[in-house]
């Protein structure tokens, strides 16, 4: 019983946030504005104007506000919050699957199997200028055996006992290495990068330069791509 009735303070709480949000917004019927963060109703996708953070070392994060751990994330934000991309996801159509449940999953071959049939999985696709930029240009895997294709999951980040927000607080919105406090993560059961040659780290000489204008779209995850 307990559970459930924090469970239902929880809702309240993001239905009221959401609202708050919406209210804000550089509203059309479909385009919603959240300073750099734009949710598209119409093409279904999240996009984020950021910068790149770094050009060199080991990543921990794909997506941070700039106040976060910006020395082992591709990219930095600023102006908005990870709880509007998080409610954003939630306008979408998307479900968050709890954190427990995708950290399980990592060790099973399936995983992917297993979460095809929720609404969490997702790409992102990096552009700049309006042109894509491939992955591979910007990291890389210290696995020989992965490669750069990936695939996140919504999990929604925690919420504390009084209910607030974490990713707000650790200014995590996208992570290469499991976190719950972050409100997407990797689908990938690659190693802890600080233990030897595992995860992910930045392509070795990048064409681009910390500070680098870049957009982020984030979209249901098409297997045929």
């Amino acid at each position: 019983m307990c559970k459930l009735k924090q469970m239902g303070g929880i809702i309240i709480i993001i239905l009221l946030q959401l609202t708050t949000l919406i209210s804000y917004c550089e509203d059309t019927d479909k385009v919603k504005v959240l300073n750099n963060l734009i949710i598209d109703t119409e093409k279904k996708e999240i996009r984020i104007r950021c910068k790149l953070a770094i050009t060199e070392g080991i990543l921990e994060f794909f997506l941070v506000d700039v106040i976060g751990n910006t020395y082992e994330s591709v990219f930095k934000a600023k102006d908005n919050k990870p709880s509007e991309l998080h409610f954003g996801l939630l306008l979408l159509g998307f479900e968050p699957v709890p954190f427990k449940t995708y950290h399980d999953l990592l060790s099973i071959k399936d995983a992917l199997t297993t979460l095809k049939n929720k609404k969490c999985l997702l790409q992102c696709t990096v552009q700049k200028d309006n042109k894509e930029v491939p992955l591979s240009s910007l990291i890389r895997s210290r696995e020989a055996d992965k490669d750069v294709k990936l695939i996140w999951v919504f999990t929604g980040a925690s919420f504390t006992k009084d209910n607030k927000y974490t990713a707000d607080y650790t200014a995590n919105y996208m992570s290469i290495w499991p976190m719950p406090e972050s409100v997407i993560n990797l689908l990938s059961s690659a190693g802890n990068p600080y233990r030897g040659e595992y995860g992910y780290e930045m392509a070795g000489d990048i064409q681009f330069t910390v500070e680098d204008d870049f957009t982020l779209i984030i979209k249901e995850w098409d297997d045929e791509k």
